[in-house]
């Protein structure tokens, strides 16, 4: 039952974040015509993803995988409702979407080094390859399907409602991160 929250968790989770990075590449090449600032912000996300990266595991093995990935889905529903919020005001810069694109990289970071931490205390050791299988199927296809939704939700009613959606699957996947238990034998 904990894997089944988890995986069901991480495709909410990993769908918002690949729907959210077409939908900011959309947005600047559509709204703001500039390539380079699409460059910059998509590199800014994964180089603050990658340093993260770096620093993220000894946090969250003192602190907690699930408190992290709890709190990265919280803190990601914000970050786009502001977005969203930001642009329906047409008060967004450079520097913000920089600036956005930064914190929701190393957020993104603390999330995944948090989902692999997390995985061996859901399952029994004999379980756990098949946790990974499910769990890497569901981030492949939330890579597949992530960019059609993105594309149709963008197309259908808007970046700034786009934005939103993306902000209740940040939610959902939080609130099903509350009810993840640490492993039992009955699991």
């Amino acid at each position: 039952m904990n894997a089944t929250k988890f995986c069901i968790a991480t495709f909410l989770s990993n769908l918002g974040d690949v729907i959210y990075s077409v939908v900011i590449a959309w947005y600047i090449a559509d709204v703001l015509q500039s390539g380079f600032l699409m460059g910059a912000v998509l590199f800014s996300l994964g180089l603050s993803r990658f340093i993260a990266g770096l620093l993220c595991g000894p946090v969250i093995d003192r602190i907690g995988a699930k408190l992290f990935l709890w709190l990265s889905d919280m803190i990601r529903t914000i970050i786009v409702l502001v977005l969203a919020i930001l642009l329906w005001d047409h008060t967004i810069s450079f520097v913000i979407l920089i600036m956005v694109s930064v914190l929701f990289g190393a957020i993104d970071a603390f999330y995944w080094s948090a989902s692999e931490s997390i995985k061996p205390r859901l399952v029994a050791t004999e379980y756990l390859s098949r946790l990974n299988s499910q769990y890497f199927t569901v981030v492949r296809t939330t890579i597949i399907l992530g960019p059609l939704i993105a594309a149709w939700m963008v197309e259908s009613i808007s970046i700034e409602h786009s934005l939103i959606a993306i902000s209740i699957l940040y939610a959902f996947s939080t609130f099903l991160i509350l009810f993840i238990g640490n492993y039992s034998p009955q699991c």
